[in-house]
């Protein structure tokens, strides 16, 4: 077969070149394997779409200092206390991961720690869902305000909200259904940490919001998981609480302080919603929830499905020594 560049086929190729490399992270020596091009050629093709990346050693280890600006500080006290998680690998150094199926929370993360380190994505098999992603970010000695779960929150009303934000973003739920006919909304926070919610809701009733707590499920409580291929009984080894805040106007009112600090863009489309006064009837509202839901379905199985075939590809590629397989 003839050896052209792949810039010279047109912009189909130039996109297949982009994706294999900037977005497969394939080295120039496996992509000219795969397009039966010269690596002298590749390496070419690809300079005249873009300058090359760094050495794949400095793209992983790369990390820079937390900004310290105050209110991204609070954004990220909520967030760990919720589902991000931060540990210390060194004096130094430390790591934050989240696991995921819903494409919102993994953009969240990369959107948010982006700045400050190379975010990786690593595909897993698990029980429940059958495969998600796995994203790990390593992060330098200035995030070490992140390592421990927080149980205080902020005292001043702004960093108090963005903090809430991180919160909700992460263990937060914005609902929408009818009753009697009518559209009802409310907002809830799960968290095996009473003495967090106790305290949010201290600061949120000095917000004027009436905010309820109550022990959702109790420690030693037998739940059972469905998965993909069964279920298995778990016991909680914790007490789950929630808060929970259910009159319309206070909802909406919450909705219209977070929604300007909110990265979750599903819970976003939800307070979209939730602040859509012109639709009160649920007859007018419940399909437009509906339609919601459905998008949200698809996009977390488009995820699941595209972890799955990244897991099966990587280990092909590793019975393979690196080398792809014919498409």
């Amino acid at each position: 077969m003839a050896q052209t560049s792949a810039t010279e086929n047109g912009s189909n190729n130039a996109e297949l070149l982009r994706k294999l490399y900037w977005q497969d992270c394939l080295t120039i020596r496996q992509i000219a394997q795969e397009l039966l091009l010269s690596r002298r050629e590749v390496r070419r093709s690809l300079a005249k779409l873009g300058p090359l990346r760094t050495a794949r050693k400095g793209r992983i280890f790369w990390s820079g200092p937390f900004s310290g600006d105050s209110r991204e500080r609070a954004y990220l006290m909520g967030l760990r206390a919720g589902d991000i998680n931060v540990m210390r690998t060194s004096h130094l150094k430390m790591v934050s991961r989240v696991s995921s199926t819903h494409q919102a929370m993994l953009e969240l993360f990369r959107q948010t720690f982006a700045p400050y380190g190379q975010c990786n994505a690593e595909p897993r098999k698990v029980f429940l869902s059958g495969y998600d992603w796995q994203l790990k970010v390593q992060l330098d000695g200035s995030f070490e305000f992140l390592v421990d779960e927080p149980l205080e929150i902020p005292s001043e009303e702004d960093l108090f909200y963005w903090f809430l934000a991180g919160l909700a973003d992460s263990d937060g739920s914005w609902c929408l259904f009818g009753d009697k006919g009518k559209t009802a909304c409310a907002f809830m926070i799960s968290s095996q940490s009473k003495l967090l919610l106790e305290r949010t809701k201290t600061r949120l009733e000095k917000e004027c919001y009436h905010a309820k707590l109550y022990l959702d499920k109790k420690k030693g409580t037998k739940k059972t998981i469905r998965g993909v291929n069964g279920s298995r009984e778990i016991t909680l080894t914790k007490d789950l609480w929630r808060l929970d805040i259910h009159r319309r106007e206070e909802v909406r009112a919450l909705a219209r302080k977070l929604l300007p600090i909110s990265r979750h863009s599903e819970k976003r489309r939800k307070m979209f919603l939730i602040l859509d006064e012109a639709n009160e009837e649920w007859g007018t509202m419940g399909p437009k929830v509906q339609r919601l839901r459905d998008e949200i379905r698809n996009e977390t199985a488009r995820t699941i499905s595209d972890a799955e075939i990244e897991y099966k590809a990587k280990g092909t590629r590793e019975v393979n020594g690196g080398r792809r397989l014919e498409r």
